[in-house]
């Protein structure tokens, strides 16, 4: 079942929605009328961006594994278009009119989109649950034979917000006896994130390791995605798209052994 499409009614995509609707409604009007001087490149400029936001979005929306992260992307590369046409269209009087948009743009960067709300079989777990539960050091011959699908996520991290929808489907599809889903937000329990399962929370852009999925059997990590070097660090050009985690977790042979048959996605392929 999918999460409700209300939330994409919250603060976050109604002021994004607020910002990117602004510049067609009134800012070109306007821009044509501060600055005239700049009126005959204007029209193509905008052109010029709106086809190239058209070709890139549609990329996006064909390599998409869910609604929210095809949305988070786009929200952040039509913003950036849109900052890089005002200030070509304002040069070179850019000046306390481009702070004063800049400023706005910063203030959105920091809203958060609202939380997965849809079903799911990943359960919450506390550095208690993971050691108790994961991470232990004896194991039953029933118990040893489980492996631990972990989200590592947080709060503050816009990319494990839209992974979330991806994340819990692989859930609903390929839990058995033997595979489990747990989830653990490392923005409340950073000392574990690091200490515990080696992801850095310092690593910041196309390097930071958050979010990243592990997989744990009788107390071990055997493989994670995105890959990452010994110290955590995701390795450039990692992907958390939904065949790379079913893949390079091998989830799909998993769930086979367990006896639950060919997944919905391997019937599918064939």
């Amino acid at each position: 079942m999918a999460p409700p499409l209300a939330r994409f009614l919250s603060p976050y995509h109604l002021t994004h929605l607020v910002v990117l609707l602004a510049y067609p409604l009134l800012g070109s009007g306007w821009l044509k009328v501060a600055f005239p001087r700049n009126n005959e490149s204007l029209w193509q400029w905008e052109k010029q961006i709106a086809a190239t936001c058209v070709a890139v979005l549609l990329m996006k929306f064909l390599k998409k594994d869910n609604l929210d992260q095809f949305l988070a992307s786009a929200i952040m590369y039509l913003e950036a278009s849109l900052l890089a046409l005002l200030y070509v269209a304002t040069r070179p009087d850019f000046g306390v009119f481009g702070v004063g948009v800049l400023v706005s743009f910063l203030g959105c960067a920091f809203l958060i989109p609202p939380r997965y709300s849809g079903a799911t079989k990943a359960v919450p777990m506390t550095p208690a649950g993971l050691h108790s539960q994961i991470l232990r050091p004896e194991w039953t011959k029933s118990d040893a034979a489980i492996q631990w699908v972990v989200l590592v996520h947080a709060d503050w991290s816009s990319n494990s917000t839209a992974l979330e929808p991806t994340f819990h489907d692989i859930s609903m599809k390929y839990t058995t006896d033997n595979v489990k889903f747990v989830t653990i937000d490392v923005g409340r329990w950073p000392e574990t994130a690091e200490a515990t399962l080696g992801v850095p929370l310092d690593a910041t852009g196309p390097a930071c390791a958050v979010p990243s999925i592990l997989l744990f059997k009788k107390g071990e990590e055997l493989v994670r995605v995105p890959r990452a070097y010994l110290e955590g660090t995701k390795i450039k050009g990692s992907r958390l798209r939904a065949v790379d985690i079913v893949k390079g977790l091998g989830l799909e042979v998993a769930f086979e052994k367990a006896g639950g048959g060919k997944s919905l996605e391997a019937k599918k392929k064939e």
